[in-house]
């Protein structure tokens, strides 16, 4: 394939625990450093 562009895929599973433990703070934090990441 001559013009053949790597694509990759990222796949997770989480289990939630009974109350927040943080989760809301990291979820933003992940959030917002997943926009400032250049897509090439």
């Amino acid at each position: 394939m001559k013009n053949f562009k790597p694509y990759y895929a990222v796949i997770f599973t989480s289990t939630r625990t009974k109350g927040d433990n943080g989760y809301s703070e990291i979820s933003k934090l992940m959030e917002s450093l997943a926009k400032k990441k250049t897509v090439l």
